[in-house]
C-alpha cells in the first residue's frame, strides 16, 4: 500500500533503510556504476 501522508511516507523510507545493511547499501551503489563512499 501506498503511503497517504509525510508521515507515513518518512516511515516508510526508515523501515526501507533498516532492511539494507551499509555494505549491502554499497554493493547496490557499486553495481550501479556509482563510486561508492568507502570510509576510513
Amino acid at each position: 500500500a501506498a503511503a497517504r501522508t509525510a508521515a507515513d511516507l518518512t516511515i516508510a523510507i526508515e523501515d526501507a533503510f533498516a532492511a539494507v545493511r551499509p555494505d549491502e547499501c554499497r554493493n547496490y551503489l557499486t553495481a550501479a556504476g556509482y563510486d561508492a563512499y568507502e570510509p576510513t
